[in-house]
């Protein structure tokens, strides 16, 4: 078993420090609702993935050398929260990047 590199284990420690409530997991799993989902005390590898494209865009191999799962982007795209948005971009170098984004409501849209 390979170890984790300090930042998956600081993306595991922040999904872990929130409180019960706030932990989320994929949503729409057969026979669960909502609300129990949301209270569970573990977090997926979507959630966690989630967590380190807030806060900078990853490449494929970035995000497979992360460490969570074979096709990380799939299990980002399952676990987006309806606030959420997953975003492509191009690196410089053109690289295909993923990104997440919070959307706030418009008055539109709320």
């Amino acid at each position: 078993m390979r170890r984790r590199s300090a930042a998956e284990q600081a993306a595991i420690r922040r999904a872990h420090d929130q409180p019960a409530g706030q932990r989320a997991i994929c949503a729409g799993r057969a026979g669960q609702d909502d609300e129990e989902a949301m209270t569970r005390r573990y977090v997926t590898q979507g959630r966690i993935l989630i967590a380190e494209l807030k806060q900078r865009p990853m490449t494929y191999a970035q995000m497979l050398r992360f460490g969570q799962g074979n096709s990380p982007w799939k299990r980002v795209a399952e676990c987006l929260r309806e606030d959420e948005k997953l975003i492509k971009g191009k690196h410089s170098s053109g690289c295909v990047t993923w990104a997440v984004r919070t959307v706030r409501p418009t008055k539109w849209t709320a």
